[in-house]
């Protein structure tokens, strides 16, 4: 029975994804993930096939890495957009984009264009890669309710984008199969009007404030920037993502090279083992559960990372088909989990204020290293060979999983630290109401502090700068020598100053050693007159003590 299970079992955790699905605007984000992905590496494998069949391994490289340029050039200020505007607004471009783009491709090939038209329309296609990821993983700490729910959204996701790289793949490999690559095109200029479609019923329930002034692009771009390079363990999962999206890409030309060359498997060949890999995806997926409710995913993400480098080197020992599709689907597993463990990290460090440009500049680095990687990988298979291409790339990631491992167990202890501030606050009748985006914004600035037996905290008639919550131990409050009540853990005092702009109303006294944790007013206000059940909870408060309370305070 669901009593009966543990708070991070994996019954408890399922429950997690279940009331995410049962959240029409998660819902609905997610099938517009998936939709954009499945287009976007159906239309990958038909493009590879274009390239290759045109002018061999190098001008798939230089295709793949020529799509990557124009979306790393709108990338910084989709970054700044992301901040200013509605996410989910931004979302519904994308999709019309990549539909207009993709069924222009498709035309070209169908009448025998000539292929720079379709390079340019697959590049257009590609433009809209800038803004998906950043907004799509902004948007979602605004559709969910909890912390759990936050990452099964990741695990949700991931399930889709896993399922889309197996199926995309699959689908175009049908249609190479009996058709062409207009086909694929085609296919995915319908896929992507229906994401278009999924996406525009998303009615966010808390809405990002636009800055009051705006301040220049660049000034925004420059503050993302240093919110990025001052955040430790943001910058450093940014640093591990773009190593694996720089072996992503040059993978993307060696498969190619792999299925064609070495393995002899076909252009067909290029589909099949690109959907092995989404196949270990949506395993990967799966498996992602197991990450859901837990704060240390640290480790998981360095696991992950050197699980998807070590497959490679494997293939590299044993070519054979069989191997290749394993090794692909092993890749394809750990890919999941690290972008769970990854993009979980990133939502819950990220300041929400800034997280559109700190996830825009994330794009820009993958947009980088996988278009960097798809340029360098033909000349490593010129000078290592295919196989030692193979190999260079696998143990790259394993051996930065192994240096990043003592400081992906710092954000683990970090990660602790913040559940339990988190399920502090919602014990608290004053801040229980917030929504979590707003709740974990306030535990990014909360502040500790101690006091001995007979100590005071705050003194009758001072000035009240902060809002305080037991952590631990006892209190007693008094006025004018007179005790009042007690207080004891999760109690909330001192919001009366705040709230009214009053010096303190009665002096606290700890009774026993006391824990604290401190909220200045600026956040403190800006939290909870902005939420309308919180609101409420403070004028019942409000209501209940001040007519004595102000009656006392020192005019």
């Amino acid at each position: 029975m669901l009593a009966r299970m543990r708070p991070g079992g994996v019954g408890a955790r399922l429950v997690a994804v279940r009331e995410l699905w049962q959240n029409p605007a998660l819902r609905r984000a997610e099938l517009a993930w998936g939709g954009f992905h499945a287009a976007e590496w159906a239309s990958l494998v038909a493009l590879s096939v274009v390239a290759f069949e045109s002018n061999g391994a190098g001008a798939v490289g230089l295709v793949l890495f020529a799509r990557m340029v124009p979306s790393a050039l709108v990338a910084p200020f989709v970054a700044v957009v992301g901040d200013r505007y509605r996410r989910e607004r931004i979302l519904i471009v994308v999709h019309v984009v990549r539909t207009l783009a993709c069924l222009g491709a498709a035309v070209a090939l169908a009448v025998d264009a000539n292929i720079a038209v379709v390079y340019v329309l697959a590049v257009l296609a590609a433009v809209p890669l800038a803004a998906h990821r950043p907004s799509h993983l902004a948007l979602t700490p605004l559709l969910v309710r909890t912390p759990r729910e936050l990452a099964a959204s990741n695990v949700a996701a991931l399930t889709f984008e896993s399922g889309a790289v197996l199926l995309g793949p699959a689908l175009a490999a049908l249609l190479l199969a009996v058709s062409g690559p207009a086909a694929v095109f085609a296919a995915c200029a319908v896929i992507s009007f229906l994401s278009f479609v999924a996406i525009a019923g998303v009615r966010p329930a808390m809405a990002v404030e636009a800055p009051a002034e705006r301040i220049g692009v660049l000034h925004e771009l420059r503050e993302g920037a240093r919110s990025l390079a001052g955040n430790r363990p943001v910058r450093l999962v940014v640093s591990l993502f773009g190593s694996q999206a720089f072996v992503r890409g040059a993978l993307n030309v060696m498969l190619v090279v792999v299925a064609i060359d070495v393995l002899d498997m076909g252009e067909s060949g290029v589909g099949i083992l690109t959907a092995a890999f989404g196949v270990g995806g949506i395993l990967g997926a799966t498996a992602g559960v197991s990450l859901v409710g837990r704060g240390r995913l640290g480790r998981p993400f360095q696991l992950s990372l050197a699980g998807w480098g070590l497959p490679l080197v494997i293939l590299a020992a044993w070519p054979e088909s069989w191997v290749a599709v394993l090794c692909l689907a092993l890749s394809g597993l750990a890919n999941s989990l690290l972008d769970v463990a990854g993009f979980t990290i990133m939502q819950e460090n990220a300041d929400e204020r800034v997280i559109g440009r700190i996830f825009g500049l994330f794009e820009l680095v993958v947009i980088a290293t996988v278009g960097t990687g798809s340029l360098l990988a033909p000349v490593a298979i010129d000078l290592l060979g295919s196989r030692g291409a193979l190999v260079a790339a696998g143990g790259l990631l394993v051996g930065l999983a192994a240096l990043a491992s003592r400081s992906l167990g710092r954000i683990d202890d970090e990660a602790e630290i913040r559940v339990a501030e988190l399920e502090l606050l919602r014990r608290t009748s004053i801040f229980a109401p917030l929504p979590y985006a707003a709740l974990r914004r306030l535990t990014a600035s909360l502040g500790e502090a101690r006091a001995g037996s007979g100590e005071e905290i705050v003194r009758q008639g001072a000035t009240g700068d902060f809002v305080y919550v037991i952590e631990q131990g006892r209190a007693s409050v008094s006025r004018d020598g007179e005790f009042l009540r007690e207080l004891g853990p999760d109690d909330v005092f001192g919001e009366i100053a705040l709230i009214l702009d009053v010096p303190r109303t009665a002096t606290v006294t700890a009774t026993e050693p006391v824990v604290l944790r401190t909220l200045a007013r600026e956040p403190f206000l800006a939290a909870v007159t902005g939420n309308q059940l919180s609101h409420d909870e403070l004028r019942r408060i409000v209501a209940a003590r001040t007519p004595t309370e102000l009656a006392a305070a020192p005019r």
